[in-house]
């Protein structure tokens, strides 16, 4: 199954901006990488969070400095269809949450 990295946006009171959405599909984990970190290169960078229920790549969007936007990677990267990977983060739908320092 081919890597899928999608993207959505959160915007001051954890709404979301809009759907989450896939913007690229790749084969290798680096190369999904390499691109996460080309579109975060476009923002201010904020940084990389490992693992958990808020982990990603997060950036705080240009139009608002309170938007926050979102990248993940879904899949498994093998040529068999699997189910997903346990550590593939999913969007933040926790109402609780107020976005990173």
């Amino acid at each position: 199954m081919p890597l899928q990295v999608k993207t959505g946006e959160i915007d001051r009171d954890n709404n979301p901006v809009r759907d989450p959405e896939t913007i690229a599909t790749f084969e290798d984990r680096s190369a999904a990488e390499a691109f996460i970190q080309g579109k975060i290169a476009e923002f201010d960078h904020n940084g990389f969070v490992p693992d958990g229920h808020q982990a990603g790549w997060w950036g705080r969007n240009d139009r608002d400095r309170f938007e926050k936007f979102h990248f993940w990677i879904e899949g498994d990267g093998s040529k068999e269809a699997a189910s997903p990977a346990v550590d593939v983060p999913e969007p933040i739908r926790d109402k609780q949450y107020r976005g990173l320092p």
